[in-house]
C-alpha cells in the first residue's frame, strides 16, 4: 500500500487536573512566598548550538543513550556554558572502528527526486556498491562521477542540483556509519532506480530531465489552463517529478502548442501511457514517492480554494464559543505549566491570557455570571503573582518581561482550581450540546448524498469531572471542525472558487469525488503519469513499485458508499473515510481509501490516499 498525502501538522495544549479542596472560597488569602523566578534555560538556543556543531545535525541513539564519546562532549560543552549538568561519557575503548564522516547528508524534495534521477543513470553495479557501503558500514570509497549533475537538469526545486550533488560526493567519500535515516534517504532512490533500470534500462544523462526543459513544459501547461480559465497548477495538472524523453524536446515547438487535452498535437499527447523507454518523441512522467511519506505543510482549504466575493464568514465557532475555547485551551496551559517550575513566568502569562479572554466572554449575556466569577479569581491570583508590575490582561509575552514574581502557595491553587472546576461544569452542558449539534448537522448533510453513515458514533458525555478542562477544550475544537466540514461539502461546487474541473466534479458528482480527484490528479486534464514509490528497507535494496494515473481515469463513489466518520477523544480532529474507484474505458483498474480529515488548526483538512493493493 502506498499513499499520497497532504495535510497539516497539529497542535493542542493539554493540562493537568489540580488537587480540588471542598470548600470554594473567593477572598485571596496572603499565603504566598516571594521569589526572584529561576533562571529559565533557553533549551532552544542550547539545541541549535549543538544542532550547528554536531556533524550530521543530531546526535546518535540507541535505545535512548546517546552512544558517541565525540557527540557528547559537543553537547557537553553547550551544557557547561549554561552551568547544567553534563552526561557522562563512554570509554574510549568502546568507540567504533569506522569514523563518522564529517558532514551529514541533505534531505529535501530536491535531494530525494534528484539522487533517484542521478541513481538512474549509473550502471546497476555501481549502484549495489553503493547499497553495499550503506547497509554494511564499509570504508570503501565510490566513484560515481557528479559531472553530470548539473543545473539545467537538476533545478526543478531551487537548489536541488547543488543539494543532489553534495550528497553523492558525502557517498562518495564517506568513511562512517549510516544512521537509520542516512540508509533510508540513500537506499529509497536506489531501490526507485533499480525499478527505471528494470523496466527500461540506464538511463542516459541527457535524456532524463527535472531543469530546465521539464520547467518550460509545465508552463506551458500553466499557459494553455489559463486560456482555457481553467486554472490548474503545474502540479495539479501533472504531478510528474522526472520526466524521461526519447530525445530532449524542442522548446520551441513546446511552446507553440496551444491544446492540452484535444488532439494528437496537444500538449498532453506527448506522454506515455506505458513506462517503458518512450517511443520517438515521447515522454514518460514519473512522481516519485517514499515508502513512509515525510511530514510537511498544508493550509487551509480557504487559501487552496479562493472564496467567491459572497463566501459566507460564520464558518468558525460563533465569537462567544470561540472566545470560550480560548480561554479553556489557556487555563490548561497554565495547570500544565504549573509543573515545570523554571517557566513559572510563561505559566503565569497563560494566565492572563485567559484573563484577557475571559473579560471579553464576561460581557456575553449567557457566559456573563460565570465568565465574572472566574475573572475575579484569576485576577486576584495574578496580582498576587505579579505584584505591582501586575496590569489587567498585560499577556503572555509581556508577562514573561517581569523581573519578579511570587510563587503562589497550595491554598491559593486549590482556591483557584475549585473556581476553575465551577466554570467548567456550569459551562459542560451547553459545550457539549453545540458539539453534538454541529457534528449531526454535519451527518444530515451527509445524508441528504445518501451515503451510508451507520457506523457513526458521536463522543459520549463526561460522567465525572476529572480532566473536565481537556474535554471542554476538545469538545469544542471538534465542533468547529464538523462546521469547516459542512463549510467545505456544501461550499465546494458553488462559492469555494478551485479549479473547472473539479467544480464541475462537485456538480456532477460530489464533493468526496472532488477532493479526491483534486489530491489524485485525476481530472480528465491530466496526461498519463506514473507514481514510483520506492523501498524504505534498510537492510538491503528492496522492491520499488509503480501505480498508473491514466489521463482518462475516472473516479466513481456510487451511492450508499460507506462513510465512515472517526471521533474520538484522542483524534485532533474528525475524519471521514470512504473508498472510491477509479476507471479507464468503464473498466475498473484501481480502488483508493480516501482519508478526508478535518484538523483542530482552524479551516483546515488534509486527504490522505491509500492504493488497497
Amino acid at each position: 500500500m502506498s499513499e499520497q498525502t497532504n495535510y497539516i501538522n497539529l497542535d493542542t495544549i493539554l493540562g493537568e487536573k489540580q488537587e480540588t479542596v471542598k470548600d470554594q472560597v473567593i477572598v485571596i488569602q496572603e499565603a504566598i512566598t516571594p521569589i526572584t523566578p529561576t533562571r529559565i534555560v533557553d533549551w532552544d538556543s542550547i539545541l541549535s548550538e549543538v544542532s550547528y556543531k554536531l556533524p550530521k545535525g543530531y546526535p546518535t541513539i540507541v535505545d535512548g543513550v546517546f552512544t558517541e564519546r565525540d557527540e557528547i562532549i559537543i553537547i557537553n560543552e553547550a551544557l557547561e556554558a549554561e552551568g547544567l549538568s553534563t552526561l557522562p561519557l563512554p570509554e574510549v575503548d568502546k568507540a567504533k572502528l569506522i569514523k563518522k564522516y564529517q558532514k551529514g547528508f541533505i534531505n529535501n524534495t530536491g535531494t530525494k527526486e534528484g539522487l533517484v534521477m542521478y541513481f538512474a543513470t549509473q550502471e546497476t553495479e555501481m549502484l549495489n556498491q553503493a547499497a553495499n557501503k550503506i547497509i554494511n558500514n564499509t570504508a570503501i570509497q565510490l566513484k560515481f562521477d557528479v559531472s553530470t549533475i548539473t543545473k539545467e537538469r537538476y533545478d526543478g526545486v531551487p537548489k536541488g542540483w547543488a543539494g543532489t550533488k553534495a550528497d553523492v560526493v558525502l557517498l562518495n567519500k564517506s568513511t562512517g556509519v549510516f544512521s537509520n535515516q542516512d540508509k533510508e534517504h540513500y537506499l529509497n532512490a536506489i531501490s526507485s532506480a533499480k525499478y527505471i533500470h528494470d523496466h527500461i534500462g540506464v538511463i542516459d544523462s541527457n535524456l532524463i530531465d527535472r531543469g530546465a526543459i521539464f520547467n518550460t513544459i509545465r508552463k506551458q501547461a500553466k499557459t494553455i489552463t489559463k486560456d482555457m480559465k481553467v486554472g490548474l497548477d503545474e502540479d495539479k495538472w501533472c504531478p510528474g517529478d522526472i520526466y524521461v524523453y526519447s530525445a530532449p524536446p524542442d522548446e520551441t515547438a513546446i511552446k507553440a502548442i496551444t491544446t492540452l487535452n484535444v488532439g494528437k498535437d496537444s500538449l498532453n499527447a506527448l506522454f506515455t501511457d506505458k513506462f517503458a523507454a518512450p517511443k520517438e518523441g515521447k515522454i514518460l512522467a514519473i512522481s516519485l514517492k517514499e515508502a513512509v511519506a515525510r511530514g510537511g505543510k498544508a493550509t487551509s482549504f480557504r487559501k487552496v480554494l479562493e472564496k467567491g466575493p459572497d463566501y459566507p464568514t460564520a464558518s468558525d465557532l460563533p465569537p462567544d464559543l470561540g472566545r470560550l475555547k480560548d480561554a479553556v485551551t489557556q487555563i490548561n496551559a497554565f495547570k500544565k505549566g504549573l509543573k515545570n517550575s523554571q517557566d513559572m513566568l510563561s505559566s503565569y502569562g497563560e494566565l492572563s491570557d485567559a484573563e484577557k479572554s475571559l473579560s471579553i466572554l464576561a460581557r456575553s449575556k449567557k457566559y456573563q455570571v460565570s465568565a465574572s466569577t472566574l475573572l475575579i479569581v484569576i485576577s486576584n491570583t495574578l496580582k498576587k503573582a505579579l505584584g505591582a508590575e501586575y496590569q489587567p490582561g498585560l499577556g503572555k509575552d509581556k508577562v514573561k518581561k517581569i523581573s519578579k514574581a511570587l510563587v503562589l502557595s497550595d491554598k491559593l491553587l486549590s482556591i483557584l482550581t475549585v473556581a476553575v472546576d465551577s466554570f467548567l461544569n456550569e459551562v459542560y452542558a451547553v459545550v457539549y450540546k453545540v458539539y453534538n449539534n454541529s457534528r449531526e448537522n454535519f451527518i444530515s448533510s451527509l445524508k441528504t448524498g445518501t451515503y451510508d453513515i451507520s457506523e457513526s458514533k458521536p463522543i459520549p458525555k463526561a460522567n465525572n469531572t476529572v480532566d473536565l478542562g481537556n474535554s471542554v477544550e476538545t469538545l469544542l475544537k471538534k465542533a468547529n471542525c464538523y462546521i469547516v466540514a459542512i463549510d467545505l461539502i456544501n461550499n465546494l461546487s458553488t462559492k469555494l472558487k478551485i479549479p473547472k474541473t473539479f467544480t464541475s466534479l462537485a456538480n456532477q458528482k460530489n464533493p468526496f469525488i472532488a477532493l479526491a480527484a483534486f489530491a489524485m490528479s485525476q481530472t480528465g486534464l491530466s496526461p498519463s503519469f506514473y507514481k514510483l514509490v520506492g523501498s524504505d528497507d534498510i537492510e538491503k535494496i528492496g522492491a520499488a513499485h509503480t501505480e498508473f494515473f491514466p489521463s482518462d481515469g475516472i473516479l466513481s463513489l456510487p451511492p450508499k458508499t460507506k462513510i465512515k466518520i472517526s471521533d474520538t477523544t484522542k483524534a485532533k480532529g474528525i475524519g471521514t473515510s470512504f473508498t472510491v474507484s477509479q476507471y479507464q474505458n468503464k473498466k475498473e483498474i484501481n480502488k483508493y481509501i480516501v482519508d478526508l480529515g478535518f484538523l483542530y488548526s482552524g479551516t483546515s483538512f488534509k486527504i490522505e490516499i491509500n492504493e488497497i493493493g
